[in-house]
């Protein structure tokens, strides 16, 4: 409906049960305890349900729209299927995709933190988000026209819309990347994260995320005890460290400080690009 990428179907699966046996699944169902039959359907005036093929509108007049349209994963007021950022980290529906890349069960269209390494989608693909809650800018979003897209990113409102960054040029967008910089140390550990594992994902295992919002509940300030990465730029030359292959400026790459080996002196580990099997963004040497 909404021309981003992801089909209206992709968006709310069908959960497959019926409970007030109204004819809608329940995931369509914006009452699903409450069969539609007692209320009138706003978008034909009908009684549901009806053979019309119109599909009810349980709530009206409250939501206003017809009932398999009212999904909105984000709150910012603008159902799913037609909103071009249903998570709105500032990277659109249709760059992220319906895919899930981090295996949490969260698609990364809904995913603040799509590969899991502890730093939401928007930080890493060079958005501003002051209080890490995963969502660009700082509290709700501003959305002046009410088309789902913050005023940040949407050019009709003086906004620029983010490109998908990929700094390390490895073919992997920077926030599904654990080595953005590829010098052979994991984003999370350079964005000040503990990965006891080595596998780029934050802490050891599948991450814990209470909410379902897709961050960690370590680093999820909307969850009790969450913390906020600091993501440091530790020489101050504008580049953060998950980024800056020599992040001291003290002229020795990050890669041969960490240990590994770095041939041609471009500061990313081993020699030419980095060999990654698995495509999660890792040198396979690390």
């Amino acid at each position: 409906t909404n021309g981003n990428g992801v089909i209206d179907g992709a968006e709310l699966a069908p959960a497959g049960t019926d409970a007030d046996a109204d004819g809608l699944d329940d995931n369509f169902d914006s009452m699903p305890l409450t069969a539609v039959n007692t209320f009138t359907n706003a978008a034909n005036g009908t009684i549901d349900p009806v053979t019309d093929g119109i599909f009810a509108d349980a709530d009206a007049p409250g939501l206003g729209d017809l009932d398999y349209r009212e999904l909105d994963s984000d709150g910012d007021g603008i159902a799913d299927v037609i909103d071009p950022d249903d998570d709105n980290d500032g990277i659109l529906d249709v760059d992220e995709g319906t895919g899930d890349s981090d295996g949490d069960g969260i698609p990364d269209y809904l995913d603040l933190d799509s590969d899991n390494d502890g730093i939401p989608d928007v930080t890493e693909n060079g958005g501003s988000d002051p209080d890490g809650d995963g969502v660009l800018g700082t509290g709700p979003i501003t959305d002046t026209d009410g088309d789902g897209l913050s005023d940040l990113v949407d050019p009709d409102n003086g906004g620029s819309i983010l490109p998908v960054l990929d700094r390390d040029e490895d073919g992997i967008p920077d926030y599904l990347d654990l080595d953005s910089d590829n010098d052979g140390i994991t984003d999370v550990i350079e964005a000040g994260g503990t990965d006891p594992d080595g596998d780029g994902v934050i802490g050891t295992g599948p991450i814990s995320d209470l909410n379902g919002n897709g961050l960690s509940s370590i680093v999820d300030p909307n969850e009790f005890g969450g913390i906020v990465l600091p993501n440091p730029d530790t020489d101050l030359d504008g580049v953060n460290d998950m980024n800056d292959v020599d992040s001291d400026n003290d002229g020795i790459a990050d890669v041969v400080e960490a240990g590994g080996t770095d041939p041609d002196g471009d500061g990313q580990i081993g020699t030419g690009p980095i060999t990654d099997t698995d495509g999660d963004g890792l040198s396979d040497i690390v």
